[in-house]
Order: C-alpha cells, then sequence, then structure tokens
C-alpha cells in the first residue's frame, strides 16, 4: 500500500465506526419467527430504507466432521425488485 491510501484508510476508519455505530444504535434487529413464515414480510412493513434489516434468526450449519464450529444467521432485509 503506498502512504497516501495508507493514511486515507487511517482517516475514513473511526469515520467508519461511527457510522456503523450510530445506525446500530438507531435500528434495533427484532429476532424473527422460528418456522417457515420467517421468510414472509411482516404487514405493513417496519419503517426503514432498503437494506435496512427487518428481523434475524441463528442457523444450524453442519460442515461435516472435522469441520470447525461456526455461526451463521437467516436475515430478512427490505429490498425491491426490477419493477420497484
Amino acid at each position: 500500500m503506498t502512504r497516501s491510501l495508507m493514511r486515507q484508510a487511517a482517516r475514513a476508519l473511526p469515520l467508519a465506526a461511527i457510522a456503523l455505530a450510530a445506525s446500530a444504535a438507531f435500528a434495533a434487529p427484532v429476532a424473527g419467527p422460528t418456522d417457515g413464515s420467517f421468510y414472509t414480510a411482516p404487514s405493513p412493513l417496519p419503517a426503514g430504507t432498503h437494506g435496512d434489516l427487518i428481523w434475524y434468526r441463528t442457523a444450524t450449519v453442519n460442515l461435516g466432521a472435522g469441520a470447525p464450529g461456526v455461526k451463521a444467521w437467516n436475515v430478512l432485509y427490505r429490498s425491491t425488485d426490477s419493477r420497484g
């Protein structure tokens, strides 16, 4: 990395951390249903913008014998299709 690029990254990192902390403070994630209704969006949708988390749940992942343990989540987030 060049020095200029390293300086830019050093300046941007604290700003990104502040932005991430602020967004987390305003958008409290909600644990979603544990059954198949997880994938059905609530009606009405909670206020927010595209990409905002609607809800989440932990998921079970089996990578086989000898694989390290992992944490995984299913997430439902706000989005639109090609027709809006």
